[in-house]
């Protein structure tokens, strides 16, 4: 059986448009963000092997996760799914969720998007020792500005730069030093849109899967695999792969805002080859944000 595969990033870094990508393909079916399985680990990690009754705790417990309803499963099949198991454990027990939504997609294998499991690697390495993790980097300043054009804020420059930087260095360090290379595989959001052939290409070697150009095409039929009430946030991931949104930055980003998001992650932008905007206020605003560092 294929390992499982999963796509995280910092927030705002094209994770879903990846999503979409991989989706497309014939073998691999990903479900909407799931948010659940770290929370999973930790409440039952300790009622392993799980019996008939903790999976009745732990269904109980999926179903307070709006996340899961978004997989749209038929409660009683995966109950027969479980069932079936013999001393399950809580490997077996996740695994069957995404199972069961990959076979009503016609599909063998199964991954997840979920951007922040970026900072819960050391959970998903122990629930999933054989996974692997593709990590979507993006211009932390492009990452910032979708951050702060959504309704779930507010954000703040100095936060969203914060935060990619805390998600990007974690998920480095983690993916480096948990996983290593034949597990952890990290691409960036301009490979995605400038080259995705060669990029896609890079990711099916990475997970053992074929390159099909069903992959290219995965605007065609998008919009069936986003939530209803998120596809207004994602109307750009819909469509077919362009440059637009690459560098969005220098042209709807206020100068000082660049300035701030720069003074918190320049040096992390500057390792992933992103060049910084110059400025006279430069240094001054890089002064009053290092007094809040």
């Amino acid at each position: 059986m294929q390992p499982p595969l999963f796509i995280v990033g910092a927030e705002g870094s094209g994770t879903t448009l990846l999503r979409l990508m991989l989706n497309a393909h014939p073998s691999i079916a990903i479900p909407p963000e799931s948010n659940f399985v770290p929370e999973v680990w930790k409440m039952f990690e300790r009622a392993q092997p799980c019996s008939l009754e903790t999976l009745k705790e732990i269904l109980r417990f999926l179903e307070t996760f709006p996340s899961y309803h978004d997989f749209q499963l038929d409660r009683a099949s995966l109950e027969a799914r479980w069932a079936a198991l013999s001393r399950p454990m809580l490997s077996e027990v996740v695994g069957a969720v995404y199972r069961e939504y990959a076979e009503r997609e016609g599909k063998p294998r199964w991954g997840d998007k979920t951007p922040g499991y970026v900072e819960q690697l050391h959970r998903l390495n122990a629930l999933f020792p054989d996974c692997l993790v593709i990590h979507l980097i993006r211009d932390g300043r492009d990452a910032a500005l979708s951050m702060m054009s959504r309704d779930i804020g507010p954000y703040t420059p100095y936060e969203t730069a914060k935060k990619w930087v805390g998600r990007v260095s974690r998920g480095r360090r983690d993916g480096e030093r948990l996983l290593g290379p034949s597990r952890y595989l990290e691409v960036y959001y301009r490979q995605v849109v400038t080259d995705p052939r060669a990029l896609l290409q890079r990711i099916c070697a990475f997970i053992d899967e074929p390159m099909d150009d069903r992959m290219l095409e995965f605007h065609r039929d998008a919009s069936r695999h986003i939530p209803a009430v998120e596809r207004y946030k994602h109307e750009a991931a819909t469509r077919p792969v362009t440059t637009e949104r690459k560098g969005r930055w220098e042209r709807d980003m206020g100068l000082l805002d660049v300035l701030i998001v720069q003074a918190v992650a320049g040096k992390l932008l500057a390792e992933h080859g992103y060049p910084l905007k110059r400025s006279p206020l430069a240094w001054p605003v890089g002064a009053a944000v290092r007094c809040r560092l």
